[in-house]
């Protein structure tokens, strides 16, 4: 009798071995496939005091030389140099050794990855401490799986490449918060430091303030307080400072370094895509004027915005929306929307008792069976009538919208034709309003 336990096993091979040897296969061939781009990097040497940097220990010592320098202290000098990645963790005496052993891309080599040493390391460090990466990603999807390019968030999608020297990756797994994988792109070091000090209003993000210190101002101050406007929010009372701790510098010069400017051969960067507004192109020849807005209406229309619970919780500071977790996108953008230019009497009605089933949205269909607005917040139902006037000429404006403002009159008209209706809109009830 012949066994059946080999022609199990044979069985197993197949089903379940096998198939896990054919993906590292091809995962090897990939990698071999993107052979043509380097991945190698040189040491370069760094001169703290100067900040100029050398391509070899050979030209460091060349450039002494020819400056009247001591040779043998130049070789000394590099001897002693401090790696970039061990700044933040070597000795007292070695942090006083004037020069850093830099990597540096080879000569003529693409672009790719940098490592992320010195205090950018030690600000990774503090980004994983806080819980960052909670509500945070960094990671940009491709334009078919999401928003992300829309919203400025990269130039293009991110790969594997680009992680290559994390460790661990920081990848993410939601985003209360936009996007960080380009955020040293989009914002500077000072305007880093203020939002994670006192955060705008409307951002869900929480106040990091146990970062920094804020004490009395002595003399003529620290020159790392930050500076703030007369009666900006945030600032301390008169005669005091905010000053950031090193930890806060730290991880401001890690946000810094997120910055994915580079294309790869299998990332190359989208085309750049101008946005139109509205569907009306016919004065797109740069001719035509919108009229003034009123700066006060303005103001209290961004203000009613970013009320919580508002419009800011489901459409977002930049008034691009928020993806849910699959198709359709669970809230449409303001940002470029063809609908902040429907008729007065459409946006009016929608706030007054909100929208039911499905919309179109810059093509894009988008459908809400259990309502949005109203029957989640109920908040427009406390809005007067300027209040709306205000929110709508608000989002016409902003974002690069371009639209013309909503008078309370107008407001007042529509809410009596409503009348006491408690009901949400459909699309179809609208009619010719959206046209």
């Amino acid at each position: 009798m012949i066994s059946r336990f080999p022609i199990f096993l044979l069985v197993l091979f197949s089903t379940s071995v096998f198939p896990w040897l054919l993906l590292i296969f091809k995962s090897e061939q990939q990698l071999i496939n993107l052979q043509p781009v380097s991945l190698e990097q040189e040491d370069h040497i760094y001169v703290r005091a100067t900040g100029a940097i050398f391509e070899s220990s050979d030209d460091y010592i060349a450039h002494i030389t020819e400056i009247g320098g001591s040779e043998s202290q130049a070789k000394a000098d590099i001897a002693n140099a401090v790696k970039e990645w061990e700044v933040k963790t070597n000795t007292r005496g070695k942090a006083k050794q004037p020069l850093v052993i830099r990597k540096g891309n080879v000569a003529n080599e693409p672009l790719y990855p940098h490592f992320k040493g010195g205090a950018a390391l030690a600000g990774k460090r503090v980004y994983q401490s806080q819980g960052c990466f909670h509500c945070h990603t960094q990671q940009v999807r491709q334009k078919d799986f999401g928003v992300d390019i829309a919203r400025g968030w990269g130039k293009r999608r991110s790969v594997a490449r680009d992680y290559i020297y994390d460790d661990p990756v920081l990848l993410g797994r939601t985003r209360i918060g936009p996007d960080l994988a380009n955020v040293g792109m989009r914002i500077d070091s000072t305007s880093l430091l203020k939002h994670i000090y006192h955060p705008p209003h409307g951002s869900n993000m929480p106040s990091y303030s146990h970062l920094f210190k804020t004490q009395e101002i002595r003399g003529n101050g620290s020159a790392q307080a930050l500076q703030f406007d007369k009666d900006e929010l945030g600032s301390p009372k008169p005669g005091w400072e905010v000053v950031p701790k090193a930890s806060a510098l730290d991880l401001v010069a890690y946000l810094s370094t997120l910055k994915q400017d580079y294309e790869l051969p299998e990332a190359k960067n989208y085309p750049a895509v101008e946005p139109h507004h509205a569907d009306d192109h016919a004065k797109d020849d740069g001719n035509s004027k919108t009229p003034a807005v009123d700066p006060k209406l303005f103001a209290m229309g961004k203000k009613v915005y970013n009320r919580k619970p508002g419009c800011v919780q489901c459409h977002h500071t930049n008034g691009l929306g928020l993806p849910g977790l699959t198709p359709p996108v669970a809230y449409p953008p303001l940002a470029g929307s063809d609908w902040v230019n429907k008729s007065d009497d459409a946006l009016v009605r929608v706030i007054l008792n909100g929208l039911v089933g499905a919309i179109k949205v810059n093509g894009d269909e988008y459908d809400f069976p259990g309502g949005m607005l109203t029957s989640v917040y109920s908040t427009p139902k406390k809005l007067t009538d300027l209040e709306i006037a205000a929110v709508i000429t608000y989002i016409r404006n902003e974002w690069g919208n371009k639209g013309p403002a909503v008078t309370e009159e107008t407001v007042k008209r529509i809410r009596a034709e409503v009348g006491e209706r408690t009901t949400q809109w459909t699309s179809d009830e609208l009619g010719d309003y959206l046209k």
